[in-house]
């Protein structure tokens, strides 16, 4: 017996069970990868629960995998438990996963590609028959259809009708050939045609009894990559073809109701229980849905399934119905519970004895030593840590508990595994708090199994991937995020050879901004350090030797133009906040002196020369003797009105009150506004309303302040000037201003 399915039907599965009750097979072979046989007795445990999926690995780099996930309605799944419970012999037929990997790593020339789709075919099938989609098609068809005979003359013809179509694909024609091999091997070993049972997709089905099978030359011809296997939980997001899976379902979660109502013979129900399960979902969400809403939305279905001559409504009909009944004609209000009913969130489990990938075992272990078994779960969850030790717990490991869950959290992430993805927190005076929101996602199984070739455990396989990042690395930040990654997964040999190949290039780098940022990485690396009780002994040289380097480069990269200002202008920052942060490390001194000769220079860009003297004050680096000349000569018509006004804006780009107590600047500020000429005063003012668009308004209050003493008014009097709200004139006039076109200027 030959049996033609789809994946992921209801309906087969149903049919197909009745047909190996009648038979009685002695073997049932399943359209699958021949070795993952293996695996056979893991996918029918007890323990398991679907929706699984069973992952190949390439054995050898470059990472290539390969995925077949199975849902407790998948045909191939039934067969192999009814051969569990009958005790009758089970294999897979197709060809092994090894040769699947490496045909997908040919890439076959352009005059090879296939011209065609069975994906644009299932579209044509459907439209010709008055259908959206082909899985609409496929309901009607073939889902809702309760004759066994019926089915299987129905799909083997579907499957018949493709082929005839277009031509056959090469690989599918290679997949037959090996798969009849199979089925001919089982024969020669004693057991009769009547006593087989053979399930495979439909497209197959009408071409594996008759033609020869694969050749032993033909066999040993195939092209095979070393393998590793392994099964992992799946969930029906993943499975969802709405997630780009190719071979997957639009909708796993109904697709489980259909199940349910097949089994239980109650396919006439299944309206009913669809849309009172989506009402009990929008309830839950906080909106009304009455009995009388689902009783209407059940016999508008019905009716819509009658105009097609439809048996039963489909899921295209449900959820027409749904947005007229319970969304009152808008899809928006039920969306996300029609979401729910359709794809669902359902993840299976596997018992964790028989997964065969190292590392994930360690990821099952380090989760139960952390305390994070809570967290594996679907939904998003958030974990607070404290890096401090805490010394109201009396075992020693345990008092660093949540550092252990840092470390942990950051060598998944320097791996790539989804699981922990790190919050911003905003703390003031405090840098102990880390905030994830963990999630785990059946992507977090598929990394860590695609992970197990770079070591046995999560911590050797974060130490390899780190030693193969400082290998590729180009520019000195690509190294300092190895420092970084190195640091918060706490692997001290890791942070070494990363300084080591930091010290090794820093002196080939010529741009501030790349000086500046590794600095900035390895002044925070080195900061932390102590509270994550990571050694960064190491990274102190460097720190110094980058500083040094900063300072080095630091006018000379000043003299840039408007466009590259602004980096530059960041990369003054950083530097000047290592020098903050590490005094003893970094030469103060000479970094005062790398400030004045940007902010005296006179080929310097106007905004960094402003930035620089910002930088000086801040720091008490320039008195009222040096920074009251610098001022005049930059407000001044000895300068250029563009160059004037950027200076300013470099200088209030920070520490604004420090700036505020300077009468004397504002003093200066207004003498030279007033002296513009009519030309010039716009886009100078244009430029100073934006630097000034930074001040909050508690500061915008002082300004006017020093612009009551400077004209003798009451501050009062000035701040409710300027509070008031424009008039259609001004704020014509201000529209205009800001549209100002600075070519030429």
């Amino acid at each position: 017996m030959v049996f033609g399915v789809r994946h992921f039907s209801p309906a087969a599965s149903l049919h197909l069970r009745a047909a190996l009750d009648r038979q009685r097979p002695k073997a049932v072979l399943v359209e699958g990868p021949s070795d993952v046989t293996q695996l056979i007795a893991l996918l029918t445990d007890a323990e398991t629960q679907p929706p699984v999926a069973v992952m190949a690995y390439a054995a050898q780099p470059p990472v290539r995998s390969l995925l077949l996930p199975y849902a407790d309605y998948s045909p191939e799944l039934t067969a192999l438990r009814w051969a569990s419970e009958n005790g009758a012999e089970a294999k897979f037929i197709d060809l092994p996963t090894g040769v699947f990997l490496a045909l997908s790593a040919r890439k076959p020339a352009d005059d090879q590609q296939p011209t065609w789709s069975v994906q644009h075919l299932y579209r044509q099938l459907a439209a010709a028959n008055g259908y959206e989609t082909f899985d609409d098609y496929w309901e009607a068809a073939f889902e809702h259809n309760s004759s066994d005979a019926a089915y299987r003359q129905a799909v083997y013809e579907l499957g018949q009708g493709l082929r005839d179509l277009q031509p056959v694909a090469p690989e599918n024609l290679v997949r037959e050939a090996h798969m009849r091999r199979k089925i001919e091997t089982v024969r020669r070993s004693g057991v009769a045609d009547q006593d087989i049972a053979v399930v495979c997709g439909a497209y197959h089905a009408s071409v594996l009894t008759d033609a020869p099978p694969m050749s032993d030359s033909e066999l040993d011809a195939l092209p095979r990559l070393p393998v590793q296997l392994t099964a992992l939980p799946y969930t029906y997001l993943r499975l969802s073809s709405r997630t780009g899976y190719e071979a997957g379902i639009h909708s796993p979660r109904y697709f489980e109701l259909l199940w349910s109502a097949l089994r239980d013979d109650t396919l006439q129900s299944l309206p009913v229980q669809f849309f009172a399960e989506l009402a009990q979902t929008l309830r839950q969400q906080g909106r009304s849905v009455s009995a009388a809403d689902v009783l209407e939305a059940t016999r508008l279905s019905l009716a819509l399934a009658s105009v097609r001559n439809q048996r039963l409504p489909t899921l295209d009909n449900l959820r027409a119905a749904a947005v007229t009944c319970l969304g009152q004609g808008q899809l928006a209000p039920i969306a996300e519970a029609l979401n729910r009913v359709e794809v669902g969130t359902a993840a299976g489990s596997l018992p964790t004895q028989h997964l065969s990938a190292p590392i994930q075992q360690d990821f099952l272990r380090q989760c139960r030593q952390l305390t994070l078994e809570r967290y594996r779960t679907p939904v998003a969850k958030e974990l607070q840590l404290d890096l401090r030790e805490n010394t109201a717990v009396k075992r020693l490991q345990s008092r660093w508990l949540d550092l252990n869950r840092f470390f942990f959290l950051n060598r998944l992430a320097a791996l790539g595994v989804p699981f922990g993805k790190r919050q911003q927190v905003r703390q003031t005076g405090a840098t102990w708090k880390e905030v994830y929101a963990l999630q785990w996602t059946p992507d977090t199984e598929i990394a860590l199994a695609e992970n197990a070739l770079r070591g046995e455990t999560i911590d050797k396989a974060a130490r390899e991937m780190l030693a193969e990042q400082l290998q590729c690395v180009t520019c000195i930040a690509d190294i300092t995020a190895v420092v970084e990654s190195a640091a918060a997964c706490g692997l001290p040999d890791a942070l070494r050879a990363a300084a080591e190949a930091l010290r090794d290039f820093t002196g080939q780098q010529d741009s501030l901004e790349g000086v500046a940022e590794a600095l900035h990485t390895l002044s925070m690396t080195v900061k932390f350090g102590g509270l994550r009780h990571t050694d960064t002994t190491a990274l102190e040289p460097l720190l110094s030797q980058l500083f040094v380097r900063a300072t080095g480069i630091a006018t000379t990269s000043c003299g840039c133009d408007d466009n590259a200002a602004a980096a530059v202008q960041k990369a003054l920052w950083l530097v000047q906040e290592a020098a903050v942060q590490h005094p003893s490390l970094c030469d103060g001194e000479a970094w005062r002196q790398a400030l004045h000769a940007v902010a005296d220079g006179q080929s310097v860009n106007a905004l960094l020369a402003g930035t620089a003297a910002a930088l000086l004050l801040e720091r008490d680096g320039m008195d009222e003797t040096r920074w009251l000349p610098l001022m005049t000569h930059r407000l001044s018509s000895a300068t250029l009105p563009a160059d004037s006004a950027r200076w300013f804006e470099g200088l209030v780009s920070r520490n604004h009150y420090a700036l505020l107590s300077l009468s004397k600047l504002w003093q200066a500020l207004d003498d030279y506004m007033a002296a513009l000429e009519e030309d010039a005063f716009v886009p100078v003012l244009v430029i100073l309303r934006r630097a000034l668009a930074g001040f909050s308004p508690a500061e915008k209050r002082m300004v006017c302040q020093q612009l009551a003493q400077l004209r003798a008014l009451s501050a009062d009097q000035v701040e409710d000037a300027v509070s008031q709200p424009l008039s259609e004139q001004e704020r014509q006039w201000l529209d205009e201003v800001s549209t100002f076109d600075f070519d030429g200027f």
